[in-house]
């Protein structure tokens, strides 16, 4: 471009461009001719692209639009699949016991259950929704994760109880 000035650049963009129309389309052309395969094999991947997108940002916006519709349904049924699944619990306990070094082994929450129908610390019954695994000695304090070491006891029990031993716990309760 021989012009610093925009203005005067502007002006000699326009005048070129008037000038070598003609001949710039005739180019176009060919250039199409001879490219004409290739572009529409590019075209036609890019809809199909164009489509998938639509169609993706299309149930993304209806699946936020829903999910801010039903929150608090949806944050409802999310704690109760965790409190009455248990092995959504146990899978964060192996991964953190894991990452203690503790001793990990095959765990039967059925059997758990089944063993401990009432809570080990308080002594009362426990509603499924409730239910929550406690290790007897804790992972903190060097427990294992193991079928041995562990039962079953309220969530809040468990929240008191913290990582104290049970003669701790009767001190602060």
């Amino acid at each position: 471009m021989p012009y610093k000035d925009p203005d005067r650049r502007k002006e000699y963009l326009r005048e070129y461009k008037d000038k070598y129309r003609a001949r710039m389309r005739e180019l176009n052309k060919q250039s199409y001719e001879r490219h004409k395969k290739e572009i529409l094999a590019r075209r036609q991947v890019a809809k199909a692209l164009q489509d998938v997108d639509t169609r993706h940002r299309k149930e993304r916006a209806y699946s936020a639009i829903y999910r801010k519709k039903h929150r608090k349904e949806l944050r409802k049924r999310a704690r109760e699949r965790y409190r009455t699944d248990m092995k959504c619990h146990l899978y964060y306990r192996n991964y953190h016991a894991k990452k203690k070094g503790s001793t990990i082994g095959p765990i039967n929450i059925q059997a758990l259950v089944e063993r401990d129908s009432v809570c080990a610390i308080c002594h009362k019954h426990i509603p499924a929704r409730q239910r929550s695994i406690d290790h007897i000695l804790p992972i903190s304090k060097g427990g294992a994760h193991i079928q041995d070491n562990l039962r079953i006891v309220h969530i809040r029990c468990n929240l008191a109880r913290n990582n104290r031993g049970a003669a701790q716990l009767r001190l602060f309760a």
